[in-house]
């Protein structure tokens, strides 16, 4: 859905069912009544300082990455960063890396279908993990699925902020499960992390834009050096 506003906000949900990972939802225009919290944070909040504060509240065994799986419209190349200066990560799309809690990372997003020559930088940041049994990590990841509306949005100069979470699977919609990339779109000037957070237990924070680095100025761009490891794409069940 477009809006007039430079920015637009969008919720996505996830939910486990016996045991396994499954993304669904809708696209919406109103908002949820729910009881009043406080919420310190929202979409205007810079990357990584949600990561930071929800790393020194999630226990998380020493070392442990969490896969997450970086899913495209169409064919395309994905890129995962951890530092400038470090080697990173090349995978053709839907592809499929591990990552640290705490920690924001920048992706480059190219060779994508239907957009030549274009190549977009979003960023991704770890905010709560999965856990899975002992040894399948990777059969697990947390599904980020980015569509062709939001490119379209974000090549038009606007700025996409999804929160993927986890939706408790007792109170899942089993109607709602066979939806491809369902998501609840709210207006700008609402908080993304609330509603994110009244629904279930919000995992990842996207933020996707049409800012390009400039090459050699600016290393910053592409992270601090945060964990990055290659996994492989879950088996077919």
């Amino acid at each position: 859905m477009r809006t007039n506003n430079c920015s637009t906000t969008w919720v996505t949900r996830m939910v486990t069912v016996a045991g396994f990972l499954i993304a669904f939802g809708m696209i919406v225009t109103q908002t949820t009544q729910a009881q009043q919290r406080y919420y310190p944070l929202d979409q205007t909040t810079p990357p990584g300082v949600y990561g930071k504060w929800s790393a020194y509240q999630v226990p998380v065994r020493p070392h442990a990455l969490q896969p997450v799986k970086i899913e495209l419209p169409g064919t395309g190349q994905v890129t995962f960063f951890s530092h400038a200066r470090s080697k990173p990560i090349v995978a053709a799309a839907p592809a499929q890396a591990a990552i640290a809690l705490g920690h924001s990372y920048r992706l480059q997003l190219s060779d994508l279908q239907d957009y030549p020559g274009v190549n977009l930088y979003p960023t991704i940041e770890l905010v709560d993990v999965l856990h899975p049994p002992a040894g399948q990590e990777d059969q697990f990841p947390i599904p980020v699925t980015i569509t062709e509306d939001e490119i379209d949005q974000a090549i038009s100069g606007r700025l996409i902020t999804k929160v993927i979470y986890l939706e408790p699977a007792a109170e899942a919609n089993p109607l709602l499960l066979d939806r491809k990339n369902p998501t609840l779109t709210v207006a700008p000037q609402e908080n993304v992390i609330k509603e994110a957070d009244l629904r279930g237990r919000p995992m990842i924070i996207l933020r996707l834009g049409s800012r390009t680095p400039v090459i050699n100025e600016d290393p910053a761009f592409f992270g601090n050096g945060a964990p990055l490891s290659p996994t492989a794409l879950p088996r077919m069940r």
